[in-house]
């Protein structure tokens, strides 16, 4: 992964960080900030992986 790649995962896990934030403030119902939340825990885990891998092979 370049680091063009990792800035545009790290855009995309800001974003949904903001989107998850105003769906908890604005009391959405629980299954969409329960949508918002594990989709922003699977990009995360992609963001780790990735990394990890970059950095130790």
């Amino acid at each position: 992964m370049s680091y063009n790649e990792f800035e545009m995962l790290n855009q995309k896990i800001i974003q949904l960080k903001d989107k998850l934030n105003k769906s908890i403030v604005q009391q959405d119902q629980y299954s969409k900030t329960y949508y918002i939340s594990t989709s922003l825990d699977k990009l995360i885990t992609q963001y780790y992986k990735e990394y990890y891998y970059k950095k130790y092979n």
